[in-house]
């Protein structure tokens, strides 16, 4: 019995003890050890196992519901942290059917679709954790905190479904509260069919970085993840080690990824996720090769398929791109075989024209930072609003260049905050200068949400000041007026 979930903690088949592993995502999801054996995989103990109870489940939709404060204590492992407490339930479900069957279920419903819920399914009864697998917040980062997750048993089996609810009070003395009562909606189907992976593409980009491209068919158009396997020169399997630790004990060689954009619903598609942070796992060094298959709701998988990454290169702005062997960064198209900016931006940066800088005389500009969403962005504070634009020219000669939003027009607007950040090619991101303060800023310091950039020894010819409003102005919202003061000093 296998179990697939958003968020499967600490279990034989999808853990996410996260210990060195590469990230994958949005660029960010992060990669899963799907093996990982569980700190203590032994007999697990609790009143819970004293009050089991048992529901049969039906092909199709069905709810069942319990109350955790009346369940009993149970341990459980690397599921849902010390703070869950011991308000928990045990349900024994009975599998209808004969052969292979998927679960889903979600604790998303009117009684606990505002609960922190974590649930474990227990294939090897109530107090074995062997192959249990845990599903905890469905979105985090987004505040869902119920559980939401599938798996797969054969029929006639017994899987015991461990509930647990987050209680009021402190995690040493919880309180039962209202939120001890619980549901689940459940759907289960009869011979689900497995996923087939039918072909695709591995790239390696830049030696640290692995964008994958999978093609592939599922009658049930309920592919979720893909698992991947380092092989070795020999084709074998390599061994990662569980906490980055040679000392401990413990290894993986399977990873659980996400996909870019979501494919559930479609029978037939191509699903693309690009990994980050290889190269920082010591054990993946050097590795010839890599065994993929594509995972569905309930964890069924593909048949695998073995692929050697091909090697491709990122280029820069006005850099030589075929597209495929060399390709430009997420912010540039390749143009006529150059990495070249998008139509709006080059149309946004040909219409500036540059204010011309004499040493000793400031200059002041005010920009007008309307709502909404920007073309351009910088490496600090939260960019990606619109922004006001102010071309510049430094004169041949050794000066340094500072320009602030930090004046006294601006200290008189309530809760001002500004980001300023410069290129010395408007279009490309990457001629952002490195040095700490000089290519961007966010606040001054603390207290002073106000921005200022210093250039030392300012290379002469054309450069783009930006300005932004941290997080920018919401649609709807008046356009905001920022005085930008710029001074040129030789050195």
């Amino acid at each position: 019995m296998v179990g697939c979930g958003d968020d499967d903690t600490g279990t034989e088949d999808t853990g996410t003890e996260d210990t060195g592993t590469p990230d994958a995502g949005e660029d960010t999801n992060v990669g899963e050890d799907t093996n990982p054996p569980p700190e203590d995989t032994g007999t697990m103990t609790g009143a819970a196992c004293d009050s089991v109870r048992t529901e049969t489940l039906a092909v199709g939709e069905q709810t069942i519901s319990g109350n955790t404060a009346d369940g009993g204590s149970l341990t459980l492992t690397n599921c849902g942290g010390p703070e869950a407490g011991t308000l928990r339930e045990v349900i024994a479900v009975e599998i209808p059917g004969s052969g292979v069957v998927g679960v889903t279920f979600t604790t998303g419903t009117a009684v606990t679709g505002e609960t922190d819920t974590v649930v474990q399914v227990r294939p090897a009864g109530c107090a074995d954790e062997t192959d249990a697998v845990c599903f905890d917040d469905e979105d985090t980062d987004g505040g869902i905190f119920y559980s939401t997750g599938g798996f797969n048993a054969m029929g006639g089996e017994t899987v015991h479904l461990v509930v647990t609810t987050f209680p009021t009070g402190s995690a040493d003395a919880p309180e039962p509260g209202p939120e001890a009562a619980w549901s689940m909606d459940l759907n289960v189907v009869a011979d689900p069919a497995a996923p087939v992976l039918t072909g695709g593409t591995v790239s390696a980009m830049d030696g640290d970085a692995l964008a994958f491209s999978l093609m592939g068919t599922d009658a049930g158009a309920d592919v979720v993840n893909f698992t991947v396997t380092f092989l070795d020169d020999a084709g074998e399997p390599i061994e990662v080690d569980e906490d980055g630790d040679p000392a401990t004990e413990g290894t993986f060689t399977e990873f659980l990824f996400a996909f870019d954009e979501d494919v559930s619903g479609m029978t037939e598609f191509t699903a693309v996720s690009n990994i980050t942070g290889v190269g920082t796992v010591e054990d993946l060094e050097g590795f010839a090769a890599l065994r993929v298959a594509l995972v569905d709701v309930y964890d069924l998988r593909s048949e695998t398929m073995d692929f050697t990454p091909t090697t491709v290169t990122t280029v820069g702005f006005g850099e030589a791109c075929d597209g495929e062997m060399t390709v430009c960064p997420d912010t540039l198209e390749c143009i006529a075989d150059t990495c070249q900016a998008p139509a709006a931006v080059t149309e946004a940066c040909d219409a500036l024209t540059p204010v011309a800088l004499t040493a000793g005389t400031p200059v002041t500009q005010t920009v007008s930072i309307a709502a909404g969403d920007g073309l351009f962005g910088g490496s600090c504070g939260l960019t990606g609003g619109a922004e006001g634009m102010i071309a510049i020219t430094v004169p041949a000669g050794d000066f340094d260049l500072e320009v602030t939003t930090d004046n006294e027009t601006n200290g008189m607007v309530e809760d001002l905050d500004t980001v300023l950040y410069l290129r010395t090619v408007c279009a490309d991101e990457a001629s952002e200068p490195e040095a700490e303060d000089a290519g961007c800023n966010d606040d001054i310091e603390s207290g002073n949400t106000l921005s200022t950039l210093t250039i030392e020894e300012a290379p002469e010819g054309t450069h783009t000041v930006f300005v932004e409003l941290y997080g920018g102005i919401d649609e709807g919202e008046d356009p905001q007026d920022v005085e930008v003061t710029i001074s040129l000093t030789a050195r």
